[in-house]
């Protein structure tokens, strides 16, 4: 639920209404069946109910509201917020000492502007106790060509910062916490189940991303014929349903046999997923190269020999091999004593 459904105020009064129960926060773990499973979220839920006005009728029905951290999002909001507070601090401090190309600070509603300033530039709001002392010092002018002695007040401001501990944790505790809503009884939808089905869920947004974006490359379009444009819609729009299917045929294949598959991230061969996207399963064919010789010096083609990992996805996709091998009478890279290297350039390669 947005900011807009449930405020500040709404979430600061659910997470009072756990303090004063005592409720206890359930850990919401992914990978139980692992040697160590990975805490992913903490939350509780809260019963409310919602009223509307339709048609001059109140209606009223039951929800379940799952309040849940991240931890990974607690974390850095968390390490965030410390770090903004003491920049916040250590900047008031400076305020005290005179700096070079600076103005000087003299008046205290100068102070007061400067660190209100400062304190809203890093959204510590409530977070620092800052008081300022006033000296008043006087102190006497001597007569100088003409002009008469004279008595100069001057004020002398200096700011002391604290940071307000208590406040402080509220707010660390108040970090990174979100609202889910669900009208399913608990018998069928845990707290866990809950948080880690809307983890799972399908996202439309990332269907519209990939089809903006690479692979599919919708946009930009420089298409100017409506049909032109149509046509070019609707067959990237099967692009779009064959990445999905890929993905998901991959993904429900590791989750049947509990397994993850490695050797797909560039750069890191033995990291492991269970939810591989299928940008990265393409890209893993990405030096798989078809040379066809002409026939005037041998007439061959040429398939780069396949690795485990290439064999692994077609076997968890039930794609036959035969696809690829078939294309060929040779799955092995080309040797480098059969053809001139010259004589491959104009010709096929895929």
């Amino acid at each position: 639920m947005s900011a807009t459904q449930v405020p500040e105020s709404v979430l600061s009064i659910y997470l009072m209404e756990r303090e004063q129960t005592a409720q206890e926060l359930t850990a919401v773990y992914r990978d139980l069946d692992s040697v160590e499973p990975t805490k992913i979220a903490e939350a509780f839920e809260i019963e409310v109910n919602p009223t509307i006005e339709v048609e001059g009728k109140e209606i009223t029905w039951k929800e379940r509201h799952l309040v849940v951290r991240s931890i990974k999002i607690a974390d850095a909001a968390q390490k965030s917020l410390k770090e903004r507070v003491q920049q916040a601090q250590l900047e008031l401090v400076q305020l005290n000492q005179p700096r070079k190309g600076k103005k000087r600070l003299t008046q205290l509603s100068d102070y007061e502007n400067e660190a209100e300033r400062i304190i809203e530039k890093y959204q510590v709001e409530g977070l620092l106790k800052v008081e300022y002392a006033l000296e008043r010092k006087t102190r006497q002018k001597r007569a100088y060509q003409g002009k008469p002695a004279q008595i100069i007040k001057e004020d002398s401001v200096t700011l002391s910062v604290q940071v307000d501990e208590v406040a402080l944790t509220q707010k660390l505790n108040s970090c990174s916490w979100r609202v889910y809503a669900t009208n399913s009884p608990s018998e069928q939808l845990s707290v866990t189940d809950g948080v880690l089905a809307y983890r799972d869920e399908y996202l439309v947004e990332k269907g519209f991303s990939r089809l903006k974006g690479f692979p599919l490359s919708l946009a930009p379009m420089y298409l100017q014929r409506e049909d032109h444009i149509t046509g070019l819609i609707r067959l990237l729009s099967i692009g779009l349903r064959l990445l999905t299917l890929l993905e998901f045929e991959m993904r429900r294949s590791l989750s049947q046999n509990n397994e993850k598959i490695s050797g797909i991230y560039p750069g890191n061969p033995k990291r492991k997923t269970a939810r591989p996207s299928s940008e990265l399963l393409l890209a893993a064919f990405k030096e798989i190269t078809l040379v066809s010789v002409p026939i005037a010096v041998g007439g061959n083609r040429y398939l780069t020999k396949f690795s485990p990992v290439h064999h692994q996805i077609l076997i968890r996709l039930n794609i036959p091999l035969k696809i690829y091998t078939n294309l060929t009478e040779h799955e092995a890279p080309l040797p480098s004593t059969s053809v001139h290297p010259s004589l491959l350039i104009p010709h096929l390669r895929e």
